[in-house]
């Protein structure tokens, strides 16, 4: 699913996807996945996204907007032939368009999430699979009925919002441990050492000031350790 447009360090602007998003959010703090069937996970998605699906993405839409022009010719046919003032045809093109443009993007979402979905599932790796398929089945029977009836928000729906908080997320967990690490160190430095006590109160005053910056992004107050 394409979420923003990125920036490379060249000045070009392309589309990004949710792995782009989250690849970008990890490198610029050196982050990575330590479990490995989630790095696992990870590196298939990416070998995708560098490798088949922009192709095959780009097929299946060049395809998908045949069809699509197609149906408007028809429909624009059948729309003139009722007739009517130029405000009901107008509205009634309008009409046509905001069709088209849902199928559109419905079609293309379910051609990008079925993409990856199956290849993961059917996975050579062992340790890529289970996983895959825990994540691909479908959980809340519940919630797909309500979802179907229309006026439900999904999780899918919500991705620009979520993908960005999860990573900040991940930073904030971070900066609590390695301030609450600081603090550990900071309390045992001995009294006499005021050179190092200073060296760590800088650090935790820098990562504190970066916690804070979280805070306004993520829309919640973040606590601080107590050591």
């Amino acid at each position: 699913m394409l979420l923003a447009d990125l920036t490379d360090a060249d000045g070009a602007i392309h589309p990004a996807t949710v792995y782009d998003l989250i690849a970008n959010e990890l490198a610029l703090d050196d982050l990575s996945f330590t479990d490995p069937a989630f790095a696992a996970i990870f590196a298939e998605v990416g070998r995708l996204r560098t490798g088949s699906f922009p192709a095959d993405r780009e097929a299946f839409a060049v395809a998908l907007e045949q069809d699509i022009q197609a149906s408007l010719a028809d429909e624009r046919a059948a729309l003139a032939m009722r007739g009517g003032s130029l405000e009901a045809l107008e509205s009634g093109e309008q009409q046509l368009q905001q069709k088209a443009d849902e199928r559109r993007a419905a079609a293309i979402d379910e051609f990008e999430t079925d993409y990856v979905r199956q290849r993961l599932i059917n996975s050579p790796d062992d340790a890529i699979r289970p996983i895959a398929n825990e994540l691909a089945s479908e959980r809340y029977i519940l919630s797909r009925i309500y979802e179907r009836q229309g006026g439900v928000e999904t999780e899918h729906s919500q991705l620009r919002t979520l993908v960005p908080r999860a990573v900040n997320e991940l930073r904030a967990a971070i900066l609590r441990d390695l301030l609450k690490e600081l603090n550990r160190r900071l309390a045992a430095v001995p009294p006499s050492d005021t050179a190092a006590a200073m060296e760590i109160m800088n650090q935790i005053v820098a990562y504190q000031d970066y916690q804070k910056r979280l805070v306004k992004v993520l829309g919640e107050r973040i606590i601080l350790p107590r050591g």
